[in-house]
């Protein structure tokens, strides 16, 4: 929720790690997270990502050109699983061209687009 403010601020310091639990979360069957996933929502969702992280990214102390393609292949990747979830051809082969220019597949990722692209 806070890229806007964590990048930048933590291109410029050192951070660390808390090794104990602060808080305990509980679930239950009606919680939100817990609801059905409209994965085109959920593919939205990381297009408003990337454009958040790209501009915070933009305006911080580090290796821009490492993080944007960091940042290019986890969103990408992500949107990659969620065309499949949604079994569209054009959103799979779209996300995952996008993806093999900022990373390299695994071989179940490329078998993933085989299947869901050319495999009747």
């Amino acid at each position: 929720q806070n890229w806007q403010l964590l990048v930048p601020v933590a291109s410029n310091s050192l951070c660390g790690y808390i090794d104990e639990d602060l808080y305990i979360v509980y679930l239950t069957k009606n919680s939100h997270s817990r609801k059905e996933k409209d994965y085109n929502k959920l593919i939205k969702r990381y297009d408003d990502f990337l454009d958040v992280l790209v501009h915070s990214i933009e305006i911080s102390n580090c290796n821009k050109e490492e993080k944007m393609k960091m940042v290019y292949k986890f969103c990408y990747r992500n949107q990659f699983y969620y065309a499949i979830a949604l079994k569209e051809k054009d959103k799979i082969k779209k996300y995952f061209k996008r993806f093999c220019q900022f990373g390299k597949p695994t071989m179940k990722e490329f078998v993933l687009f085989i299947k869901y692209c050319y495999i009747k």
